[in-house]
């Protein structure tokens, strides 16, 4: 009978000690814990829905744009097409429209179609170049500006 409680002491003690190790890991908020993964996939969603919600602003924008202009040229066929704001963000209207052509200016983003960064690799700073989001490594972008 002594024995007996022994073992049931051993038993409960263990599983306690057991489920106070489960969540010492669950609270540990470290790189590379749990917590911590389960919290970057949190971020890492709520970044990807904040850029779908942007995408779909941006084309439904589009979208607008292009349904105004079909309506306009299916209801006046014989008349010129109200203004439209460009890609980049230039709002021509059919007066100004001979004002304005497309010109390569210099991307404002990057050095000559790359961006550099220093990484650290263990005993070194070594230099990363890797090629721009906005001109695609060209450089220059393509802009329309007044002439």
């Amino acid at each position: 009978m002594k024995n007996i409680r022994i073992i049931m002491v051993t038993v409960v003690l263990s599983v306690i000690g057991a489920v106070s190790v489960k969540a010492q890991s669950y609270l540990d908020y470290g790189p590379g814990s749990i917590s911590w993964c389960i919290q970057m996939d949190q971020q890492i969603n709520a970044m990807r829905a904040q850029n779908a919600a942007m995408q779909a602003q941006v084309l439904a924008y589009y979208q607008q744009q292009a349904a105004a202009a079909t309506q306009h040229l299916m209801t006046n066929p014989f008349q010129p097409m109200p203004g439209i704001v460009t890609y980049d963000g230039v709002y021509i209207t059919p007066d100004t429209v001979n004002d304005y052509h497309k010109e390569d200016v210099d991307c404002e983003h990057c050095d000559g179609g790359y961006n550099y960064r220093l990484v650290w690799m263990g005993s070194e700073n070594r230099q990363v170049k890797s090629r721009c989001n906005y001109c695609h490594g060209k450089g220059y972008v393509t802009k329309t500006v007044r002439n």
